[in-house]
């Protein structure tokens, strides 16, 4: 079976951490994508590499997944956990969700861009100009939505969303540190599926996959208050040029390992990681 979809679109392709390499957010492909049109694509859009997943539910573990919510009419009575229903009412009474835009999260979002970038190890923080333009140029993009969660009128949590058909993919998520003891999270993802799925009629919400980069409890969390793992298999192009680049960094690993900062070697070990992924998942 062929995907009936085009995979091919411009919107459907996401920059992550550079313009070079893109991830697909497009409509679920049951099928790998061909060789030929991907090298195409690649070319006519200047990236380096193209990442994507295909064939969901293919198994009931494995090495990559997307954690989603795609349950009809999705409620809190519809959560198994007891805690994490009782965690998401004490956030909605401290907390209220409200959706906003591009713009206002451009200029009233840095404060707690700059609390969350303090939880994790070898973060380059962006400035106030450039966490500006990163946010402001999806003011005008088809399908961006963005929603915050806010305590006495004050910005605490944030997430930006991309709309495909209708599918809800997770871009990127927020939340101050300082104001742990609202659960902002867990109104956040809560509401949000919520919102779509049960207000909006919705198919599914995608809050992203397993990390590249460093492991989280977020998926372990997800599953807690009604999301869940599809496991499915890993999509990879490097160009020609990027390949013999990466196939030197791997073979020299441990050296870079001692010059490099901490935080590039993390980079390159993600950069590796997506190899492993693609050949650990490609059917037999």
């Amino acid at each position: 079976m062929e995907n009936n979809i085009n995979p091919f679109k411009d919107e459907y392709w996401v920059p992550r951490g550079t313009k070079k390499i893109l991830t697909y957010f497009g409509p679920h492909l049951k099928n790998n994508l061909n060789p030929q049109e991907v090298k195409n694509f690649a070319k006519k859009k200047g990236a380096w590499g193209l990442i994507w997943s295909y064939d969901r539910d293919y198994t009931d573990r494995g090495h990559w997944y997307h954690v989603v919510c795609d349950t009809p009419d999705f409620e809190a009575s519809m959560i198994k956990s007891k805690n994490a229903r009782h965690n998401i009412r004490r956030s909605l009474k401290r907390c209220q969700f409200r959706q906003i835009d591009y713009p206002w999260l451009a200029e009233n979002g840095y404060d707690v861009y700059v609390q969350a970038a303090s939880r994790y190890k070898n973060f380059q923080k962006e400035s106030k100009s450039e966490f500006y333009q990163n946010v402001i140029r999806h003011a005008d993009t088809p399908g961006s939505e963005a929603f915050g969660i806010f305590t006495e009128d004050k910005l605490i949590a944030y997430v930006t969303l991309f709309i495909t058909e209708k599918n809800v993919r997770g871009d990127v998520a927020r939340f101050d540190p300082n104001y742990s003891n609202c659960y902002p999270m867990f109104a956040l993802y809560y509401s949000v599926a919520n919102h779509y799925l049960k207000d909006g009629n919705y198919n599914e919400v995608d809050c992203g996959t397993k990390p590249l980069l460093h492991e989280t409890n977020i998926g372990d969390f997800l599953t807690q208050i009604g999301y869940r793992k599809t496991y499915c298999r890993f999509g990879l192009y490097w160009s020609p040029t990027a390949r013999l680049g990466l196939s030197f960094l791997r073979t020299f690993k441990i050296i870079f390992k001692l010059i490099l900062p901490a935080r590039h070697y993390s980079i390159l070990e993600g950069l590796l990681l997506t190899q492993d992924l693609a050949k650990d998942t490609k059917p037999k």
